[in-house]
């Protein structure tokens, strides 16, 4: 009797061990399927940067200075929104209810 349960809560590690492990491969494959993603869209963005500057200085004719200044006046702006954005978050959560 002994034996068997002795043999059964064996078993039953087995399990166990085998589901973590399996859980950690699991985990591993997302992390690196995540930091992939990751890299492709920061290459996305940058060539969507060029593509722009050579659309803003080739084809529309503004001075590399220009072009710049609507990149910062772009950044600003969307700072500004996230900002803003942060701020009505903030003070929403301050209420006590999702109101």
């Amino acid at each position: 009797m002994l034996a068997s349960t002795l043999r059964l809560a064996d078993v039953h590690y087995r399990i166990a061990l085998l589901r973590a492990k399996m859980t950690a491969v699991r985990i591993t494959a997302y992390v690196g399927l995540a930091a992939g993603a990751v890299g492709l869209g920061l290459m996305g963005i940058i060539f969507l940067y060029v593509g722009m500057f050579r659309l803003l200085t080739d084809a529309a004719g503004l001075p590399v200075w220009g072009t710049f200044l609507i990149y910062a006046g772009g950044h600003v702006v969307t700072a500004l929104a996230m900002l803003i954005g942060g701020m009505w978050m903030m003070r929403r959560g301050k209420g006590g209810g999702n109101t």
